[in-house]
């Protein structure tokens, strides 16, 4: 097993995506299942947008959403909003995101 929580070492993306990643991980009593679901929806959510996550607009994420809501059941994409709640600020606003996400 990795040394990491979520399995991914966090030095393996650009800054400042990797400080937020790591400070994410940090999140206090949450299960390890949680921390790995919420990785990979960091994770995914960084791939998207080439690792530039710090001044995502609103239009922006309700997009990635919106899209994400098209190839994937929707209890798929609540579970990528639920750290979007709890995200280190920096990561974009997610007010108003899964309003617009569930009603594309």
């Amino acid at each position: 097993m990795s040394e990491f929580v979520s399995g991914v070492d966090p030095a393996s993306f650009p800054e400042p995506f990797a400080g937020l990643y790591r400070s994410h991980l940090q999140l206090k009593g949450l299960r390890p299942k949680t921390v790995g679901a919420y990785a990979r929806a960091m994770r995914r959510i960084g791939q998207h947008f080439d690792y530039e996550v710090t001044a995502l607009s609103p239009a922006q994420l309700t997009d990635y959403f919106t899209q994400l809501k098209a190839s994937h059941s929707w209890s798929g994409v609540k579970l990528d909003l639920s750290p979007r709640r709890a995200a280190p600020s920096g990561l974009g606003s997610p007010r108003g995101t899964v309003e617009a996400a569930a009603s594309a």
